[in-house]
């Protein structure tokens, strides 16, 4: 009898580590995964503090895993962080690995987009993993040469009101009416007016000096960022990326925007000092 206690004891350990084990399985919380990346709306000005936008994740049971709202930082290109909890198995609330969500959007204006982010990109990688992942707010339509419905008619009132208005003809976003050289729909996710000729995204003044560094003017607009590239061939056209200062600041960054206060301007930029020979720099709207 004192052995069959005794294996009896060992069955009811065992069990109970077996019932530890099976709960560790159900439940054991992980680092979260994280999207982040830059909101913008269809002309491709970002949502910052003045304009929030709210993300929120669910999961295939259309149960809230995440919400969160955008932001603004100048030395940044991303303005959210969404951070999905994450579990070993499935539990409420959290997700578990190559788990597929739907991402939406409410605008600053309470509408809700929901399909702006297709479902192969919002899959849940490994725990303390980040994936970029940049959401535009815009719904194609064939019928409005496949760009946004609204920014589309936007734009077609400005040309009617502009002086470059013909009634014999039909609006085409893609026609440069102001000739500057960059068409009307590239203007208009640039930030510039695509019915002034003096308004545009461009080099306006560099300064060579290859001991403090080349110093660069550009034209800008406070509702966008803005990067710098470097290429020592036009042929081969290989565009690197570059970091810069601005000003009396000595903290390096990679993308800028020029103070929400101004409505329009130029940003002056230092970029390191490089040894002789040729290059050439542009300027990008994020």
């Amino acid at each position: 009898m004192k052995k069959a206690n005794l294996l009896l004891s060992l069955l009811t350990a065992v069990a109970a580590g077996a019932t530890v084990t099976s709960a560790y399985a159900i439940g054991l919380s992980v680092t979260p995964y994280s999207f982040c990346g830059r909101v913008v709306d269809a002309a491709h000005a970002a949502f910052d503090a003045d304009r929030a936008a709210t993300l929120a994740a669910y999961d295939a049971s259309s149960n809230l895993l995440a919400k969160t709202t955008t932001f603004f930082r100048a030395d940044s290109r991303r303005n959210y962080a969404l951070d999905i909890p994450m579990a070993t198995s499935a539990v409420d609330g959290y997700a578990m690995q190559n788990d597929q969500l739907t991402i939406s959007v409410t605008d600053a204006d309470g509408a809700e987009w929901s399909g702006v982010v297709p479902l192969a990109k919002s899959v849940v990688g490994e725990p303390g993993g980040v994936k970029d992942l940049d959401i535009v707010l815009c719904a194609p339509d064939a019928d409005t040469h496949g760009i946004d419905a609204d920014l589309y008619w936007s734009l077609y009132v400005d040309w009617i009101c502009s002086e470059y208005y013909d009634a014999a003809k039909d609006f085409d976003p893609n026609a440069d009416y102001d000739g500057d050289g960059v068409s009307t729909i590239k203007e208009a996710l640039a930030g510039s007016d695509p019915f002034d000729p003096d308004s545009k995204l461009a080099i306006v003044d560099y300064f060579r000096d290859d001991i403090a560094g080349d110093e660069i003017t550009f034209t800008a607009n406070p509702s966008r960022l803005y990067s710098v590239e470097c290429t020592t061939n036009l042929d081969v056209k290989v565009w690197k990326p570059l970091s810069f200062t601005t000003g009396d600041a000595k903290t390096e960054q990679s993308v800028i925007s020029c103070p929400s206060s101004m409505r329009s301007g130029t940003l002056t930029i230092l970029l390191k000092p490089v040894e002789g020979g040729s290059r050439f720099y542009r300027v990008r709207a994020e």
